[in-house]
């Protein structure tokens, strides 16, 4: 199976049920095949009252990364214009994946280089 030849895998997911049930149940086989994981809330609506409790069901099932990817209409703008939401002036899209980016980069080992 290709997933034994990965270091790490995000697992993206939305906060629906169904995307919830869908991506607990890929990790179970991740977890076997013993690769280290960690799962990753996008398109976010963090008012909802699912936001909470899919918060609380994936980090019962393994590692939940502490940053979610909130919804919204920059991340389509910015990929129609071939940036990062980082590189968007004022973007809070933005800070989610810098977030997300030093989370991952962590689990992975790489130094945060000095300034």
């Amino acid at each position: 199976m290709l997933i034994r030849e990965s270091d790490f895998v995000v697992l993206t997911t939305q906060q629906a049920n169904a995307d919830l049930d869908s991506v607990t149940e890929w990790s179970k086989t991740i977890r076997r095949e013993g690769v280290q994981f960690t799962f990753l809330l996008g398109r976010t609506y963090r008012q909802q009252r699912n936001f909470d409790a899919a918060k609380a069901r994936l980090n019962d099932e393994g590692d939940l990364c502490p940053f979610d990817v909130r919804a919204a209409v920059s991340v389509d703008d910015s990929d129609k214009l071939g940036i990062g939401n980082m590189e968007i002036r004022g973007d809070r899209c933005g800070e989610d994946f810098r977030g997300v980016w030093g989370y991952v980069a962590k689990r992975l080992g790489f130094a945060k280089k000095e300034a």
